[in-house]
């Protein structure tokens, strides 16, 4: 079609007349607009390829136009207009590559040119003669849908078949327009182009695409074969092509991966070094192998090695990618067991090292073996020259026989003695070690490398646990409380005498089983399962078992109270391998359990009488009264009422100081009772005097938060003190003047005791009458215990008169060599002893009066005692702490009957003529117990035994 301009000069050149000649060159143009140029009046169309013909064209226009001048206007119009139309269609169709045929409606051929020659093979005149409709392959199941087109729109195209003159059919395209001509009669112009070779090529074509096809199918197969990724990179960096592969090394399918840029896959430590690598390839410089990393779809990193080249004209990069993760990952592993190696070598507790050749000479050892032997730069030197106390010690062969022989040697705990501070004395070192052969690349010995582990320190303290064993088997049987152990199937394995002595027996070690020698019942006397005894359940479940009270019954029928604490033993695997009881015997406990429960009965009462007889009354943290009871109220003569609320001030009679006032508060707010005596104003203004109490009640966090004061009537006594005070005064004068001669007089009394105890001796040793022998074992008799009451009289002087000597003791050394000096009295035969102490502090007293209060004590307990035919025991039992000591010591004697209770501490008391004491231990004990800041209680009953509860105060400073 012509361009705008084209258009323009065209549309100008019409309105001339004569008209301007306006032929078209084109390089290529359909017929349908040469048919619509040629009615807008171009003159002729030219193609470029057949330019030779332009002159010629230009000349018959140029005559066509004079002859057209000569005509007349109406005539030469008409005939111009058929001749220039004619001369269009003429040229038209002499010059067209395809196949022109005119011809009156699908009939009579007017016109033919001659490319339709051509293509079927004929003539014009064979062509005119057969007519445009034979010329068409009626075979063809197309014709019908074509005309019923052309007829219907007056124009169609498309293809059909055709045949030439040899009857053989051949394809074309087909183009045909219906047209009138100037007479008003129909006809068709059909342009055919034959497509013949057309076909041909294009049949050559799709076998040529399918032989690709599969050539690129059969690529496709080979590349998705391959373990590695193949790829195509386009310049953009963009994958275009990439094969299976991708799925297993990658993680991404094909298509997931297909035009994404590959850089956004490259790990990012890895991005500009292979950006620099794609642009030395793209500018040509050979690259040929390079590594880099990737980020696989689950996240983790694949290593690859990639071979890459730029093919400028195909502007893309092929490339091949071979996962090396694993032979990464054997380099790394590699390098991390060649560093364990470094590492075990250069850190490993073990000593490790090689000696070389015959002569064994070092060629390693690492830190551990150095710091074993104590030595430096011993690399090149022989064993013989770092170690020569090994020669007489037979390492040396050791070494050899494994030179010689390639057998290993391994041994355990064994001694070498080394010199290792060089000075010639050698120290003992046991050591695990494994001397094994060392082997060159030909498998030949060429020395011998040695792991050595030191274990003196297991190895000696193994000695320790076995010494500790022993002493732990020592303790067990020492100890004074029944004790057993047995193993994991119930089987004695050790047990002590006070065991024995609860169950009657003695069992047989590793044979017996630890429930064998009696029977057991609960608290209330009901028979326990063997398999529910709490050995039982120790060993089954391994918990410990305490505060579970059983009796046991001996095979003589005789039941003990006892509490059994088990603890299990339970080795690192968890598994239980025996056990270890303690029994507490607590027959004679629940027995003093009893009474004092009926103490504490006896105590409630006498709460209730103290309320009814003492002033009693209650305030809080701040002095504040919250209650008083009736005697409270009938003393101050004030009611209940008025006194809640108030405080103690409204009691003040003035007769104390404000340092007396001070005090009280200064002791009950840190917690401490206060004691003393007070003289109160009551509402009538009247005075009373009361002995007061005043007891602090603390909270969790040890702060007062109530003040209980219990006061007593003294009104009395303090008006008769002031009337006894100058007979104290006197007494005190006449106490002291006794001292003095009680003091004098034993002194001198003494020494005759001691000359009459001579002359007795002489007597015993001189006359063989029994007579006279018996008279001086009675006079011997009378002289000790004048003498016993003389050192008595003497002590309980010294106590008064004497201060205080304090220094260190051992409690248990001090009370152990007491009891051995009194076991040589004639009463102590058979009694058996225990003494128990726990000294957490060391003790500090009067070393003196210490001895005085404890041979009293357990003198008395000797002299008391029962009959030599029962069982008899005399237990000492001690706590010593930074602050105090208590002590505790009992006996299972005569006892003391209740109503002498109350005098045993009065001077010169005893409880009948026939008494062997003479009254005044006691007396001497409690007095000495005083002066050292402390007290003393007992609790005794009759044929059970005494208890003597001693507290002493522990002058630390």
């Amino acid at each position: 079609m012509l361009d705008r301009n084209g258009i323009e000069a065209l549309l100008i050149r019409n309105k001339l007349y004569p008209s301007i000649i306006f032929i078209l060159i084109a390089e290529k143009i359909t017929i349908e607009d040469c048919v619509q140029l040629l009615k807008q009046g171009v003159n002729d169309i030219v193609l470029k390829q057949m330019n030779s013909s332009l002159a010629q064209k230009i000349s018959r226009a140029l005559k066509e136009t004079v002859s057209i001048k000569c005509k007349s206007p109406i005539e030469q119009f008409e005939k111009d207009k058929f001749w220039q139309n004619d001369l269009k269609y003429h040229t038209f169709i002499e010059n067209c590559m395809d196949a022109i045929i005119i011809t009156i409606k699908d009939g009579l051929i007017l016109k033919v040119n001659a490319a339709a020659c051509v293509i079927f093979e004929m003539t014009q005149e064979e062509m005119y003669k057969l007519g445009g409709f034979r010329l068409v392959d009626h075979t063809d199941p197309r014709l019908q849908l074509y005309l019923e087109e052309r007829n219907i729109t007056g124009r169609a195209n498309g293809e059909l078949k055709f045949k030439r003159k040899d009857g053989s059919s051949f394809p074309c395209e087909i183009t045909s327009v219906v047209f009138k001509s100037l007479e008003g009669n129909e006809m068709t112009f059909t342009a055919i182009k034959d497509l013949t070779e057309y076909k041909k090529v294009q049949h050559e074509l799709t076998r040529g695409k399918q032989e690709l096809q599969e050539a690129r199918n059969s690529l496709y197969k080979i590349m998705d074969a391959s373990t590695d990724i193949i790829c195509f990179i386009d310049s953009e960096k963009r994958i275009i092509q990439i094969n299976a592969a991708c799925k297993g090394i990658w993680g991404y399918e094909p298509y997931e991966l297909v035009g994404e840029k590959y850089y956004d896959f490259i790990h990012p430590e890895d991005i500009e070094i292979t950006f620099n690598t794609d642009e030395n390839f793209r500018n040509g410089n050979p690259v040929k192998i390079f590594e880099t990393r990737i980020i696989h779809k689950n996240g983790t990193i694949v290593y690859l090695q990639l071979t890459a080249q730029w093919r400028e004209d195909d502007k893309l990069i092929y490339c091949t990618a071979k996962d090396i993760s694993n032979k990464k990952n054997l380099e790394k592993a590699y390098e991390i067991e060649r560093q364990r190696f470094l590492d075990l070598y250069n850190l490993s507790p073990s000593c490790m090292g090689i000696l070389n050749g015959a002569d064994q000479v070092f060629q390693m050892a690492n830190p551990p073996y150095l710091k074993l032997i104590n030595k430096k730069d011993i690399i090149g030197k022989t064993i013989m020259e770092v170690l020569p106390e090994l020669k007489s010690q037979g390492t040396f062969e050791l070494l050899n026989a494994v030179y010689t022989t390639g057998e290993p040697l391994i041994a355990n705990e064994m001694l070498f003695k080394l010199d290792l501070q060089g000075d010639g004395n050698l120290e003992d070192n046991y050591l695990n070690f494994l001397f094994q052969a060392h082997r060159d690349n030909n498998n030949k010995i060429n020395g011998v490398l040695f792991f050595i582990i030191d274990v003196t320190e297991q190895v000696l303290s193994r000695m320790k646990i076995e010494e500790s064993e022993k002493l732990y088997r020592q303790l067990i049987r020492e100890l004074p409380v029944a004790t057993y152990s047995c193993n994991s199937d119930g089987k004695i394995t050790i047990f002590n005498k006070a065991a024995v002595e609860l169950w009657g027996r003695e069992p047989e070690i590793e044979s017996d089983l630890w429930s064998g020698a009696w029977k057991i019942l609960n608290a209330h006397g009901e028979l326990i399962p063997s398999n529910l005894y709490p050995m039982a359940i120790a060993l089954k479940e391994g918990t410990i078992i305490s505060n579970t009270e059983i009796i046991i019954e001996r095979q003589n029928g005789e039941k003990r109270f006892v509490i059994p604490y088990i603890v299990p033993y339970i080795d690192k695997s968890g598994k239980i391998t025996g056990a270890v009881n303690m029994l507490t015997d607590i027959t004679e406990s629940k027995a003093a359990q009893k009474i004092l429960e009926q103490r504490n009965q006896e105590l409630a009462d006498y709460k209730y009488a103290l309320d009814q007889s003492s002033i009693v009354g209650i305030t809080d943290e701040k002095g504040i009264i919250i209650h008083v009871n009736d005697n409270f109220c009938r003393i101050s003569k004030y009611s209940r009422e008025e006194l809640i609320g108030l405080d103690y001030k409204i009691f003040n009679s003035g007769h104390h100081s404000k340092e007396y006032i001070s005090n009280l508060w200064e002791t009950i707010t840190h917690g401490k009772t206060w004691k003393g005596e007070f003289k109160n104003k009551a509402k009538d203004g009247s005075y009373y005097w009361v002995d007061t109490t005043i007891t602090p009640f603390l909270n969790d966090r040890g702060k007062p938060y109530q003040y209980v004061t219990t006061r007593f009537d003294i009104t009395e006594r303090k008006n008769a003190e002031l009337n006894l005070e100058m007979q104290n005064k006197e007494l005190l004068k006449i106490n002291n003047e006794l001292d003095r001669f009680v003091y004098s007089v034993s002194h001198d009394l003494r020494s005759p005791l001691t000359s009459i105890q001579g002359l007795v001796s002489i007597i015993e040793d001189e006359t063989n009458e029994p007579e006279t022998l018996e008279h001086a074992l009675m006079i011997k008799s009378s002289i000790n215990r004048l003498d016993e009451f003389i050192r008595k009289i003497l002590s309980y002087s010294q106590n008064k008169r004497t201060a205080l000597e304090i220094e260190t003791i051992p409690v248990k050394k001090t009370i152990l060599d007491i009891v051995d000096l009194l076991q040589n009295m004639a009463q102590a035969k058979e009694i058996h002893f225990e003494i128990e102490m726990r000294e957490h502090s060391t003790f500090h007293t009067d070393l003196q009066r210490f001895n005085t209060i404890i041979e009293n004590v357990i003198s008395n307990a000797i002299k008391y005692h029962k009959p030599i035919d029962s069982q008899r025991f005399i237990k000492v039992i001690g706590t010593v702490t930074d602050k105090i000591l208590e002590l505790k010591i009992s006996d299972n004697g005569i006892g003391i009957e209740t109503k002498y209770q109350e005098k045993i501490f009065d001077m010169f008391f005893r409880i009948s003529s026939k008494s062997q004491g003479s009254g005044i231990g006691l007396y001497i004990v409690k007095d000495t117990i005083e002066k050292l800041q402390g007290s003393i209680r007992f609790h005794s009953q009759i044929n059970v035994g005494t208890t003597f509860y001693i507290t002493l105060k522990n002058f630390t400073s």
